[in-house]
């Protein structure tokens, strides 16, 4: 008798365990978080209530010609961008918010200073020499923020068209002579400009390639020292100068033409360029350094 109540006790507290765990599950929410592009449904995620949205169910990036992605916004406020990790209480729409690629280009006296703007995300960007008819005077430090970047053209070289301030390339990154590690594009194409100075792009080793125009006439000391990922190079016919240092520990440059007209190379300036297998050097040359 005792154990047939036992018996009947624990059948009872089975059932009572599952219908409380049944009607716990049966309580359980799920809402719904829809895509938007362009006033169309991109992507729906069903999500349980109160868990975010895990980087595997996020949708990939919508593309549109001319436009940069600026990530997810909320349909009906489109200045408060979307956390991943917010946690999901009820239905939400959300839109895909977009970017027109453009440089930002600010008045200053005698013509413009120029931002990155919106291309933050560019892979290519050419910076103007004239902007509205003006020129373009100097370049900020907000670049920096273009890790997608590989190719970049520039009116001149440095922060400042005349070259008084920052004249290290990597300013515009961020970076200094002393600090270059910022993330900085591999290729290069310098359109103004009449000299590359003193440290132009020391210590700048993401560097491959670079354009330098015809009407420069002086690489300066030091110039591209430490380059150790520079391949290609074209020094212009205009040189006359080049600078102590110059291309010290440019190891990946295989070979290189002096123009005819440089009197003089200053010294170390191909020193520790280890696949340096060809050097040309025209008859003008007079003196080698050390």
């Amino acid at each position: 008798m005792k154990q047939t109540k036992v018996k009947a006790i624990l059948i009872f507290a089975i059932v009572c365990l599952t219908s409380v765990f049944v009607l716990s599950a049966c309580k359980l929410k799920y809402y719904d978080v829809v895509f938007m592009n362009d006033g169309e449904v991109y992507k729906t995620i069903t999500v349980r209530e109160n868990r975010t949205i895990s980087a595997y169910h996020m949708p990939r990036p919508p593309v549109k010609d001319g436009y940069f992605f600026g990530g997810w916004v909320y349909y009906d406020d489109e200045d408060v961008a979307f956390d991943r990790s917010t946690k999901i209480t009820a239905d939400i729409v959300l839109t895909a918010k977009w970017y027109i690629p453009e440089l930002l280009f600010t008045p200053i006296v005698g013509g413009y200073d120029v931002g990155v703007g919106t291309m933050t995300k560019a892979t290519e960007i050419v910076i103007p020499q004239e902007y509205n008819g003006e020129p373009v005077l100097s370049i900020d430090d907000s670049f920096g923020a273009c890790t997608q970047l590989v190719k970049l053209t520039i009116p001149f070289i440095g922060a400042t068209l005349d070259g008084t301030i920052n004249t290290h390339f990597g300013y515009i990154f961020g970076a200094s002579r002393k600090n270059s590690s910022v993330y900085q594009p591999r290729e290069l194409v310098i359109t103004g400009g009449t000299s590359v100075g003193d440290y132009a792009f020391y210590g700048y080793n993401n560097l491959r390639s670079i354009t330098i125009p015809d009407n420069v006439t002086n690489i300066g000391d030091y110039a591209f020292y430490g380059c150790n990922n520079l391949r290609s190079i074209t020094i212009p016919d205009n040189v006359i100068s080049i600078g102590d240092y110059a291309f010290y520990n440019c190891n990946e440059l295989t070979e290189i033409t002096i123009p005819n007209g440089v009197p003089n190379i200053g010294n170390y300036v191909f020193y520790y360029c280890s696949k340096l297998t060809e050097i040309i050097i025209p008859d003008s040359v007079l003196s080698i350094g050390v």
